[in-house]
């Protein structure tokens, strides 16, 4: 992309390969650039149906919250407008949702190095890949840079 990128969605679980997602969304941002950085969890169907357990399904969005506060030190001292959002539902359909919500020029996740077939079944990638409103870069980790 050779256009400055003024709005990004990130994915981020907390995870090895997530934090290799900001470092790279944060470089390829433009200067004021506005970034989503998402954690979507889920909660189960039984979990959602009765009322008596509220404190579990605000239990999950607290551990959401919590796992995005560790995004923040990755855009310390950058002159982006960051906003850390934990939402409900699959990967997949919180960031397509919040990339189309936003007009985003690009989706960023990480890499989970999971093999070939593995990924593909069920993947975050896959799904992204299929119904995304914008282009999706995956991130490599360190150690997969080079390999191949």
């Amino acid at each position: 992309m050779s256009e400055p990128i003024d709005e990004l969605v990130v994915g981020y679980d907390g995870s090895e390969g997530a934090r290799e997602a900001l470092q790279l969304a944060r470089r390829m941002a433009a200067d004021g650039a506005t970034v989503s950085v998402l954690h979507a969890y889920w909660i189960p169907l039984e979990v959602k149906t009765y009322e008596f357990f509220e404190d579990i399904r605000g239990g999950f969005r607290q551990v959401a919250e919590e796992t995005l506060q560790a995004a923040s030190p990755a855009f310390e001292g950058a002159d982006l407008d960051v906003r850390l959002e934990a939402r409900e539902g699959s990967a997949a359909e919180v960031l397509r949702d919040v990339a189309r919500e936003r007009d985003a020029d690009l989706i960023v996740i990480g890499s989970r190095r999971m093999g070939r077939v593995r990924a593909a079944i069920g993947s975050t990638l896959l799904d992204l890949l299929q119904e995304a409103p914008c282009p999706v870069l995956v991130a490599a980790r360190h150690e997969e840079r080079g390999s191949g």
